[in-house]
């Protein structure tokens, strides 16, 4: 009993490695000239496994498994998706969308449930009860800079 037993457990553990299926995926994106791509997203599907190519349009990430799908996008690209199929090195040539982009605006904030997000100017809804409750500062000027990530004053 004692054997089989010790059997199981070298089993299990030498086992163990060829159970985890995970490969390393590496590989290069370009446009349809042959460029490389700077900062294509490249994601392991329904994961949140993934990267962004570098400045020569190389990636390399860890897959769950060697028959995963990638998906590339790209700002003014087509999404792309390959199967691996085994495979641990992936060449891509992304198409241009034909939708070019003439602007792009990033707006940032702490808190979507107390900013209002609908404008270009950050402006942030603070309650009168959460101020209060807060740590005594010594002026108003200073209350808000704490609580409002947008708020900036000087003296």
């Amino acid at each position: 009993m004692k054997r089989l037993l010790l059997l199981l457990l070298v089993l299990v553990w030498a086992g163990g490695p060829a159970l985890s299926q995970e490969v390393e995926v590496s590989g290069k994106v370009t446009d349809h000239a042959g460029n490389p791509l700077v900062g294509v997203n490249v994601v392991e599907k329904g994961t949140k496994r993934g990267t962004t190519t570098d400045a020569e349009g190389r990636f390399s990430f860890t897959a769950s498994s060697g028959q995963a799908t990638l998906v590339f996008t790209h700002v003014g690209y087509k999404r792309h998706e390959v199967q691996l199929e085994g495979r641990p090195r992936v060449e891509v040539a992304l198409q241009e969308s034909g939708v070019a982009v003439g602007e792009v605006t990033t707006v940032g904030t702490r808190s979507t449930r107390r900013t209002v997000t609908e404008t270009p100017a950050a402006v942030d809804v603070l309650d009168v009860k959460d101020i209060v409750s807060r740590q005594a500062q010594l002026d108003l000027n200073q209350t808000l800079q704490y609580i409002a990530p947008s708020f900036n004053s000087t003296r």
